[in-house]
């Protein structure tokens, strides 16, 4: 992993990040329950499925559906599916 250079981009970010942390400019990072509930069903669905390309998206919408409201104007998101690369990249 070092000879590639990963490690040293890593170790890198890692400086960076402890600096932020000890000047206080790295903020904190909040987690929404319904957000994470949204995602964790969504995925159960997908994985219940075992579709060999599982479908696109639908954290927003099964976040909207658990509020009961339609809140995908104010969510975003990304799915990646069958990840071919290596950590690091």
């Amino acid at each position: 992993m070092l000879a590639g250079g990963i490690g040293k981009r890593q170790n890198d970010l890692i400086k960076a990040l402890t600096a932020q942390a000890q000047e206080g400019s790295l903020a904190a990072i909040k987690f929404d329950a319904t957000c994470t509930q949204a995602c964790r069903d969504n995925n159960k669905v997908a994985t219940e499925a075992n579709s060999e390309t599982p479908a696109l998206g639908g954290n927003a919408a099964k976040y909207g559906e658990i509020l009961g409201e339609d809140k995908t104007a104010a969510c975003s998101e990304f799915t990646m599916v069958k990840f071919q690369g290596s950590t690091g990249d």
